[in-house]
């Protein structure tokens, strides 16, 4: 991969940042063994991420050039990935309506 310029650093420094909060927040659910909350975070990260390279591309085909191995790159972070989400201990894992009923309302 070349070395991306500033600005084009910069793109992708800001891509991650906006990931942060709900990366661990998807960590949090992940510990919980609250699956349903893993593959919701999951699908809306990801679904963020096809947004912004959606808007990279139309808005400005060449720099994407330039910035889509880094940006692939994040798109393939572990947390996304299904085996992130198969590593939850079986024992563990709790459904919504089973949080909310023995968790939140206890």
């Amino acid at each position: 991969m070349k070395k991306l310029s500033k600005k084009n650093q910069k793109i992708i420094d800001d891509v991650r940042r906006s990931i942060e909060v709900p990366i661990e927040t998807l960590k949090e659910f992940h510990a919980e063994g609250r699956f349903e909350m893993v593959r919701h975070c999951q699908i809306n990260i990801e679904s963020k991420l096809e947004g912004i390279a959606h808007y990279l591309i139309t808005s400005d085909v060449y720099n994407w050039d330039k910035l889509k191995d880094a940006f692939h790159k994040i798109e393939a972070i572990h947390e996304l990935s299904l085996a992130y989400y198969d590593e939850m201990d079986d024992d563990e894992l709790i459904s919504e309506a089973d949080y909310k009923k023995y968790i939140v309302n206890a």
